[in-house]
């Protein structure tokens, strides 16, 4: 700010910008890690459910039918998992564009201003090294969010499970 609101502007639109591209991103694979939790906790209860019951399944030829069910259960966990990688992975691709971009602009910007003698080495060298420390923040705080969205989906059943759950009347 103290250099110039020109640089303060470009800092301050990148880390904007990142935000809003992580959120709503994060978002879109929060809907397919609702879908996979889902279909992994009826795929863990069809399961427990053979294990319970798997003299009846086997006195009834039910077997095939069970573990074909279980088949389709894990080939759409399988395509969910695709689909969060995938947005993972443009995350993280984008993330690192823009942050690198906005970086190297930055350090673009620095030496002209080095070269017109707008600031001298050392507020260039001071720079160069706030614009790292800042790459290291933003790039944890997104590491975080990522993180606690992916924890969130299975924290929101439990506490939908808490909520559900009927009293026990004495």
């Amino acid at each position: 700010w103290m250099i110039s609101m020109y640089y303060l502007f470009t800092v301050g639109i990148a880390f904007i910008v990142m935000f809003i591209l992580t959120f709503f991103l994060q978002k879109e694979a929060n809907k397919y890690r609702r879908k996979r939790r889902d279909i992994n906790i009826a795929l863990i209860r069809k399961f427990v459910q053979i294990l319970m019951s798997k003299f009846e399944v086997l006195q009834n030829n039910k077997s095939r039918i069970e573990w074909d069910n279980m088949a389709q259960n894990l080939n759409k966990i399988i395509a969910l998992n695709k689909r969060i990688w995938n947005l993972w992975i443009f995350i993280d691709v984008s993330l690192r564009l823009l942050i690198e971009g906005s970086k190297i602009w930055i350090i673009i910007i620095l030496w002209f201003w080095l070269f017109w003698k707008q600031i001298n080495f050392w507020e260039f060298v001071s720079l160069i090294s706030i614009i790292y420390i800042l790459d290291q923040i933003l790039t944890k705080s997104v590491s975080i969010y990522i993180d606690f969205t992916k924890i969130y989906v299975y924290v929101e059943k439990m506490w939908d499970l808490f909520d559900n759950t009927p009293k026990i009347s004495w």
